[in-house]
């Protein structure tokens, strides 16, 4: 390829996250604008077995939520249902099998 032809090649343009957004808890999240309250390892959060759920104290007197459901769908963003803030949640997908997988092994 000559040098004009690489000067006069298009370059691609990224892809447009722009608008990305998506619910949870019928809390719209956008990505380009969401930034994390802290990273915490599932280790450190409270597990309710009734509920089967996780928490995790939120600064505003709330707590952070998040379902083993959504952890079992690889969800890693756990939200306060009384303020803006998001927590990610760091953990090994392999720690949460499906007990009837398990007991095929």
């Amino acid at each position: 390829m000559s040098t004009a032809e690489v000067e006069n090649t298009p370059t691609p343009e990224p892809p447009k996250t722009e608008g990305i957004t998506f619910v949870k808890d019928d809390k719209d999240i956008d990505f380009n604008k969401a930034s994390f309250y802290d990273e915490i390892e599932i280790e450190d959060m409270e597990f309710n077995e009734d509920e089967r759920v996780f928490y995790y104290p939120c600064p505003c007197g709330d707590r952070f939520r998040i379902t083993e459901e959504e952890i079992l769908q690889g969800e890693e963003i756990a939200i306060c249902p009384s303020c803006s803030l998001l927590l990610k949640v760091v953990y090994s997908p392999e720690d949460f099998v499906i007990e009837e997988e398990k007991e095929d092994e």
